[in-house]
Order: C-alpha cells, then structure tokens, then sequence
C-alpha cells in the first residue's frame, strides 16, 4: 500500500493551531536540552508507565560495517524523550556508537535488547522513530510493512492526529515500509509496531512551530491507544 493522504496532501488547506509564543518558548528550551543530553551507555533506556515502547536508533553519528558513514538523525532523540516525558511511554535510544545500524535487518543488540523490554514489559506498541532529508515530499511517512505490522485502525488514528495538527502531506510505505526493527518486532511477537519517517523540515529548532505541532500530534495519538486498543495486537498476515 503505498499511499499519500490526500485529505492532507495540501499544507495550505489546513488550519494550523496557534501556539502562544511563551509555550513555544519553552518547548524549544526543553528540546534543545534533551537533544543535547547524553549518557556513556551504548543503548539508554528507560522505563514508563505506559505499554508503549519509543525508540529511536539512529540518534548518534557511526561509520557503518560497509565503510559509509551514517549521520544522525537529528533530533529523533529529543522527540522520544519529550513524548516520554508527556505520555509515561517506555523509551530506548542508541546513545553512543558500536558501527552497527540497528536498523539492519540481521539480529544485534539493539533489537535484542528491545525484544526483551516487549516481553518483559509487556509492551503493545512499539513506534520507531527516525529522520528524513527535507527532499522528500512528506512531512512524515507511516511504515506499517504494508499495513500488516498494525491494525489499521490504530493507523487511521495516527493519521488523524497529525492532521489535526496540520501536518501534510502523510505517506504510507513509500519508500520506508519498515526497517530491520519493524520487521524484527512484527515477526518476534504479537504486537503492533510502526516506524515514522519524520521530515527534516520538521525537526528543525529554529522554527520549532512544525516541530511542535508534529510532537502535539504523537502526544495525542499515544494518549489515545491504550483506550483504543486494550487487547493486544493478535492477528497477522496470512502470509507472514
């Protein structure tokens, strides 16, 4: 399913929400400084109060097995931690670097140790957080394994809250159905899993409005799903 919601497809037809410059203020001091903390752990984790699990692997510059070198992606690591801190959701970064992506799609640490939190948690969603170049003609894309990693009920809800929020264009699996996390997680356990592709437009401190509005809409939308789905995930593709 690869898909561009055309109910947001134009930004201009959305009413953005006004944020009072004093709130916005704020929200760009406490991102900068959760971006900018750090710890010595190769992999940091923390635990909510929510059954849901927020990771952001690429959170840290490493020059990869291949020789090529991965930039982070900036400022996934702050948006985990502020939608953490606003939902009581379970988080995990890769803090520092091993020269491993852990998004590949071969069995490491970092999906390892997320496999364990699930279990021992008992986690019912996982939402992988990662960053795109400003190129692309999203403000975020869905990767949903071409819609069988989530219930598709639990994706309409994701995107109506990011519409809510004015954030357009909204794609679905295309290019990014889904990294090694997303396709470990689905085929390791029971639940739903989902990977945001986040526009660089939108992670940008020097106009925090987008960014803003794009972490109000994910505060939303967690907000809602233990409401929305208080059985866990049991059903998967006749083809897995």
């Amino acid at each position: 399913m690869n898909t561009v919601d055309l109910a947001v497809l134009s930004k201009s037809q959305q009413q953005i929400p006004h944020v009072d410059p004093a709130v916005l203020s704020d929200f760009q001091r406490q991102i900068f400084q959760l971006e900018r903390d750090n710890t010595s752990e190769l992999i940091h984790f923390e635990e909510g109060t929510t059954p849901i699990l927020l990771s952001a692997p690429h959170a840290v510059n490493f020059l990869k097995e291949d020789g090529n070198f991965k930039m982070r992606e900036g400022y996934t690591k702050a948006i985990v931690k502020y939608l953490a801190l606003k939902t009581g959701a379970f988080l995990m970064i890769k803090e520092n670097s091993d020269g491993i992506d852990p998004n590949k799609p071969e069995m490491e640490n970092y999906k390892r140790r997320l496999l364990e939190i699930i279990e021992q948690y008992q986690i019912q969603l996982v939402l992988d957080i990662h960053g795109a170049a400003s190129h692309h003609d999203f403000a975020v894309e869905i990767g949903s394994l071409d819609g069988v990693s989530a219930k598709n009920q639990t994706i309409e809800s994701l995107k109506t809250a990011l519409k809510n929020q004015g954030i357009a264009p909204v794609s679905e699996n295309s290019p990014f159905k889904g990294g090694g996390i997303t396709k470990t997680v689905h085929a390791n356990t029971n639940i739903e899993v989902l990977q945001l592709e986040i526009n660089r437009d939108y992670r940008d401190l020097t106009h925090p409005e987008k960014l803003f509005h794009l972490c109000k809409s994910l505060e939303n939308f967690l907000k809602s799903f233990p409401q929305l789905n208080s059985i866990k995930f049991q059903e998967k593709s006749i083809d897995d």
